[in-house]
């Protein structure tokens, strides 16, 4: 499903384009990671200024989650391990930092809209502003 909506989305021209690794919509209990190589081929064939890659929040330190979605710490290992040769310019391993209840929702999968968001959020303007060109990084208020 990512796929046809980045190849509808419009030919325009992107600065930067992020993709966060995750299993929702894969149709698979297990990692698809074979669907991850097409995706960030079609955002390289846009020629952004840089292609960020997040692994998926799974709660990987959390000890009751270490086994309950495996396939989603397979892809998030995928995206660690291969960013760079799926064409993504930078990693951010939100896999590793969110690991607190505080930052999901009662499920403990999804992340929590008044927790779990604003800190992703944060994170990427943290990690992301400082690798763009300046005359992007100068209209950094809007990115809040």
């Amino acid at each position: 499903k990512m796929l046809s909506l980045i190849k509808s989305a419009p030919k325009i021209k992107y600065d930067v384009i992020t993709f966060m690794g995750g299993g929702n919509d894969s149709g698979s209990k297990d990692a698809p990671t074979d669907k991850y190589a097409p995706i960030y081929k079609e955002a390289k064939d846009r020629k952004p200024k840089l292609i960020v890659a997040m692994t998926n929040p799974t709660k990987i330190n959390h000890p009751k989650q270490k086994t309950r979605y495996p396939s989603n710490e397979k892809l998030a290992q995928h995206v660690r391990d291969n960013y760079s040769t799926l064409g993504a310019d930078m990693l951010i391993d939100v896999n590793k930092i969110f690991s607190e209840d505080k930052y999901f929702k009662d499920d403990k999968v999804h992340l929590h809209m008044s927790q779990g968001f604003p800190k992703l959020r944060d994170l990427w303007i943290q990690e992301v502003l400082p690798k763009i060109p300046k005359s992007l990084s100068e209209k950094k208020k809007d990115f809040k």
